[in-house]
């Protein structure tokens, strides 16, 4: 996964994340992009990969977050594209 610069979690914010102790180069990879998910959607609690992406909106909360606007724009363009199927 790409990171930017302004996309750095740093080992504060990893702690605080996954609620681990030591520095994120002492985290499995799965809590290392669990902490970066959490960096990404602050306002949605995401705590596992099971439940909590269940139904679907925590994967659209967390595009948005990447990339904000471009679940609309895909939606937009999906419908402008039934619409030429219709007509």
């Amino acid at each position: 996964m790409p990171v930017w610069d302004d996309d750095d979690v740093d080992a504060a914010d990893a702690v605080a994340a996954t609620g681990s102790a030591g520095t994120s180069q002492n985290q499995t990879p799965k809590q290392r992009l669990l902490a970066w998910i959490q960096h990404k959607i602050p306002d949605r609690s995401i705590t596992n990969f099971t439940t909590d992406w269940s139904d679907g909106s925590a994967i659209g909360a967390l595009v948005d977050g990447v990339a904000p606007g471009l679940i609309m724009a895909y939606f937009y363009l999906m419908f402008a594209k039934l619409l030429q199927q219709i007509f």
